[in-house]
């Protein structure tokens, strides 16, 4: 990263666009969760939770926290003028 930083013409990736990323990545851990969701049902671990207010409630934290990723990532892209964040170590975190 310290390499990029000597780049003159430095322009950072839009907002919109890492944030469109990072819920796109949410969205495929939504649908992992709510087949897991929907497993435990199967074996009773969760049948007493409706399964819609689960869905709901992992969407709304989903969205939460790629928001506040996307704002932690947004800082270090700044700092270090990184023009490409999306790397698999910040992917795997």
């Amino acid at each position: 990263m310290a390499g990029n930083s000597d780049v003159s013409d430095f322009t950072p990736p839009a907002f919109s666009f890492a944030l469109t990323g990072h819920l796109a990545t949410g969205a495929v851990k939504v649908v992992a969760i709510a087949l897991l969701l929907w497993g435990l049902g199967l074996t009773g671990w969760t049948a007493s939770f409706p399964a819609g207010t689960a869905i709901i409630t992992a969407v709304v934290v989903m969205v939460a926290v790629e928001l506040a990723t996307t704002g932690v990532e947004r800082i270090f892209v700044l700092r270090h003028r990184h023009p490409d964040p999306g790397s698999v170590p910040m992917t795997s975190c």
